[in-house]
C-alpha cells in the first residue's frame, strides 16, 4: 500500500530502521534518576493519548508546542501519504515525561550522556487535558479516546 501512496523503497528501509529503536528502558532509567515526576512510553494512541493520560491521572492540564514535537521525516511522508496525525500514531521507542524546570538541565545532560534524541515541548498547568498550539491555532484535548488509535484506523483501511 505504501508503494501505491507514493513512497519509495528509501522511505520504507528508513522505516524499518525505526524498529531498531523501541526500547526505553535505558532512557526511563536515566529519568529517573534524573528526578522526573512522571513517565509513560508512547503506544497506543500515540503522544497525544499519552499526554492525556498523563494529566489525567496527575490532575493537571498540559501546553504543548505542537512545532516542538520531533516527528522524523520519514514519519511525516508516511503520514502526508496515508492521511494519519503522527501525534495519534503510535510511536513504541519514545518515552514522554514531566520534568520539574528544576530538573531540566540533569535531564537535558543524562539524555545527552546516553546519546538519546530529546526534546522538551510544553509544560504542566493547572487545568485538565492537553493544549496543543501550532500554526498559530490551539486545541483542548480532554477525552481519552485510546480506541481511536491510527495503527488501528489504517489496518481497517488497508487490510493485508
Amino acid at each position: 500500500m505504501a508503494r501505491q501512496k507514493g513512497l519509495g523503497e528509501r522511505d520504507l528501509e528508513e522505516a524499518r530502521a525505526l524498529m531498531a529503536g523501541v526500547s526505553v528502558i535505558p532512557e526511563a532509567l536515566a529519568l529517573a534518576e534524573a528526578g522526573v515526576t512522571s513517565m509513560h512510553d508512547v503506544t497506543r494512541g500515540g503522544l497525544l493519548e499519552t499526554l492525556l493520560e498523563i494529566a489525567r491521572l496527575s490532575g493537571v492540564g498540559m501546553e504543548i508546542d505542537g512545532a516542538s514535537v520531533p516527528v522524523p521525516p520519514v514519519v511525516t511522508r508516511f503520514a502526508e501519504a496515508m492521511a494519519f496525525d503522527p501525534m495519534k500514531m503510535i510511536s513504541s521507542g519514545t518515552l514522554a515525561a514531566t520534568v520539574p524546570p528544576a530538573r531540566v538541565e540533569e535531564v537535558r545532560q543524562a539524555m545527552t550522556e546516553l546519546g538519546s534524541k530529546f526534546s522538551f515541548v510544553g509544560r504542566v498547568t493547572q487545568g485538565f487535558g492537553v493544549r496543543i498550539f501550532k500554526e498559530g491555532t490551539s486545541v483542548l484535548h480532554s477525552e481519552i479516546r485510546c480506541e481511536e488509535d491510527e495503527l488501528a484506523r489504517l489496518w481497517s483501511l488497508y487490510p493485508r
